[in-house]
């Protein structure tokens, strides 16, 4: 992974959020004679789909603040927690693939972690960082889940962290900021690590 200056990262993502289409903008309906409204209107160029939610199956563990991502005709559902305070952040890790209608579950192979972050990019989905929740030992470990194979490999952050912030564009990964609970690195990160 290389490390980059966050400054480029900054103007890059915000250039895409604000190109977007804004809330309070006036428009006008095609098709519709009435006054210039401020509810929610499409975004001109963007396709309006017309879907009905249909149960699928059921995770293998019930679960909260559970983490996703899809790449591929596959959707990873990642850790969480239960319902039992007692218990660590859950490793499992729940895959469904919407072609085959099938469900198939792993586990992360490090520790329970949490404050993990999570981005896909072309066939592959991103697991990076998160804390061990017994000791607070953040972690560097970057599981990588290749859909096309179905097989996972792993990479390295530059240093060990949780809450940090994930993102791709292109076939960059971007894997942003963080803390670490770590005398080494400090408490709170500013470095900028890119897969590709």
């Amino acid at each position: 992974m290389k490390h980059v200056n966050i400054n480029w990262v900054v103007v890059y993502f915000m250039t895409l959020l604000l190109t977007g289409c804004r809330k309070n903008e006036e428009k006008r309906s095609p098709i519709s004679s009435d006054p210039p409204t401020t509810s929610v209107v499409p975004c001109p160029g963007r396709p309006i789909f017309n879907a009905t939610l249909v149960p699928v199956g059921s995770l293998s563990l019930e679960r909260s603040a559970i983490k996703s991502a899809t790449a591929g005709n596959k959707i990873l559902f990642v850790g969480g927690n239960n319902s039992n305070p007692n218990t660590n952040p859950s490793l499992v890790v729940d895959i469904y693939d919407f072609v085959a209608d099938t469900w198939t579950t792993t586990n992360l192979k490090e520790n329970y972690r949490e404050g993990f972050a999570i981005t896909s990019s072309g066939n592959k989905i991103f697991v990076a960082g998160g804390r061990d929740s017994k000791n607070y030992l953040a972690t560097s470990r970057v599981d990588i889940y290749d859909a096309s194979s179905d097989s996972w490999s792993e990479a390295r952050l530059s240093f060990p962290r949780a809450d940090l912030a994930a993102g791709s564009a292109g076939n960059k990964v971007v894997f942003a900021g963080g803390d670490s609970y770590d005398e080494m690195f400090g408490p709170w990160g500013d470095a900028v690590d890119i897969y590709d």
